[in-house]
C-alpha cells in the first residue's frame, strides 16, 4: 500500500485524538486546572465547578485533557486521582450514572437492584479503602436534570455534609447553567460555585485550529490557507469539532481524486457528506437576479479559487446580464440579492482580514461550481 501524499496521520483527525497545541484555549486550559489543583494537596477540598459553552467551543478536549493531567499530576503528588466522564445524554438516571462510575473505576459490585444512593456509598468507601480520589465529569448534565430525579446532584453537591467525604470532585458540561433552575434552591447553591464559560470560535481562530490540526496530521502543503479560511467559513456558531471532521472528510475526497493537496472542491464534497446539507432542490425558487449571480459565483469560483470580491462578482453579475439581454439590478439591490442567497446558505461571505490588504467582503460558494451550474440551467432564467 503506497504511502500517502495528503495525510501523514490522519488518526490525528480522530474524535478521540487529544491535540499536540489548542490554540485559543491555553488560557482556558489553566484556568481549569487551576480549579481542581486543590485535589492534588487537601484532602479537605472537593472542587465542584461548571464548564459551559456551545457545541465545538473545546469542552470535551479540555476536560479529557484535564482528566489526563490530573492522574499524571496525582501519581508525582502521591496520590490516586481518578478521572471518570459520564454521558448524562447516554445515561439519564442517578442509577445509570453510578452504575457506568462503578465499572469506570474497575470494581466489582453487583449494580443490579440497587439504588443510586447505595451504589455511591459503596463508590465513596471504596476510595476510602484505597485513598483514591475521584474526578466525576458530567457532559451534558443538564440531561440529568430533565429526566426527572435531581437526587444524585443533591448528594454529589453535598457529599460532605450527607457522606462525610470530600473524595469526589464534580465537573459538569453543559450549553448553559439554565437547567440549574429546575434545582430547588439548596442543591443550585452547592452546585453553582464556580463556572468557566466559553464562546464559539471566531473564523480567525477556526483557521488557526485548521492550520495547527493539519501541520500535525498531514504533508506539508496539502493544506492551503485560504482552503482553511473557506474551512472555518462553513462552520456553523464557531464549531471547532465540526471543522475537524471536515478537513478529514476533505483530505479523502482529495485522496480519491489521485491529489497531493485539498481543493475547495473536496471540501464541498466533504460538506455533503455531513448535516445538515444544501437543499438544490431550493434552486428552482431563486429569483431571475438571484439565479445570475449565482451563476456568476459559480463562473469565477470553478478553479481552485476559495474566494473572491463582491467586485468581481458584480461585475461577472453585469456581464451576464448584457449577454442575456437582462437589465442589471443597481449596486444596492445586488447587495440585497447576495444577502438573499446567504440567508438561503448558497454563499458565504466575510470581511477580509489577515494575510490581505485592505478591506472588502469577500464571497465563497457554499455549494461545488458544478452542482450550481448543472442546477441552475440557462433556460430557467434566460430571457427570449
Amino acid at each position: 500500500m503506497s504511502a500517502s501524499c495528503v495525510f501523514r496521520d490522519e488518526g490525528k483527525l480522530s474524535p478521540e485524538y487529544l491535540p499536540q497545541r489548542t490554540p485559543h484555549r491555553d488560557g482556558e486550559r489553566r484556568e481549569l486546572f487551576e480549579i481542581y489543583r486543590p485535589m492534588l494537596k487537601d484532602e479537605g477540598l472537593a472542587p465542584i465547578a461548571f464548564l459551559v459553552g456551545p457545541v465545538g467551543s473545546g469542552k470535551t478536549m479540555m476536560v479529557r485533557m484535564l482528566g489526563k493531567e490530573m492522574e499524571e499530576k496525582g501519581v508525582l503528588h502521591g496520590c490516586t486521582i481518578k478521572p471518570v466522564s459520564v454521558n448524562c445524554r447516554t445515561d439519564r438516571t442517578p442509577t445509570a450514572v453510578m452504575n457506568r462510575v462503578v465499572e469506570a473505576l474497575g470494581a466489582r459490585f453487583p449494580k443490579r437492584g440497587l439504588e443510586a444512593q447505595e451504589t455511591l456509598r459503596f463508590v465513596l468507601d471504596m476510595l476510602a479503602r484505597t485513598r483514591g480520589r475521584l474526578l466525576l465529569i458530567l457532559d451534558e448534565a443538564d440531561s440529568l436534570v430533565s429526566a426527572g430525579d435531581r437526587s444524585l446532584l443533591y448528594s454529589l453537591a453535598r457529599l460532605r455534609e450527607i457522606h462525610g467525604s470530600s473524595r469526589v470532585a464534580l465537573l459538569m458540561l453543559s450549553k448553559s447553567t439554565r437547567f440549574l433552575l429546575a434545582l430547588d434552591a439548596s442543591t443550585r447553591s452547592s452546585l453553582q460555585k464556580t463556572t468557566l464559560a466559553l464562546s464559539g470560535y471566531t473564523v480567525d481562530q477556526l483557521v488557526d485550529i485548521i492550520a495547527s490540526r493539519a501541520e500535525e496530521s498531514m504533508q506539508p502543503g496539502a493544506m492551503g490557507v485560504d482552503v482553511a479560511r473557506f474551512i472555518a467559513n462553513l462552520s456553523q456558531g464557531g464549531d471547532a469539532r465540526y471543522c475537524v471532521e471536515l478537513l478529514l472528510r476533505s483530505g479523502s475526497a482529495s485522496e480519491r481524486r489521485g491529489a497531493c493537496s485539498v481543493a475547495v472542491s473536496d471540501v464541498l464534497e466533504a460538506r455533503n457528506s455531513l448535516p445538515p446539507g444544501v437543499d438544490l432542490q431550493e434552486l428552482q425558487y431563486l429569483t431571475e437576479h438571484e439565479r445570475l449571480v449565482l451563476t456568476a459565483a459559480a463562473n469565477l469560483l470553478r478553479g481552485s479559487r476559495a474566494f473572491i470580491s463582491t467586485g468581481e462578482l458584480e461585475a461577472e453579475y453585469r456581464g451576464l446580464c448584457a449577454t442575456s439581454s437582462v437589465k442589471h439590478c443597481g449596486h444596492t439591490t445586488f447587495w440585497m440579492t447576495l444577502q438573499k442567497l446567504k440567508a438561503k446558505d448558497f454563499l458565504g461571505m466575510e470581511r477580509s482580514g489577515r494575510g490581505r490588504r485592505g478591506r472588502t467582503t469577500l464571497i465563497m460558494l457554499r455549494i461545488r461550481a458544478a452542482d450550481a451550474m448543472r442546477g441552475l440551467d440557462k433556460t430557467a432564467w434566460s430571457r427570449a
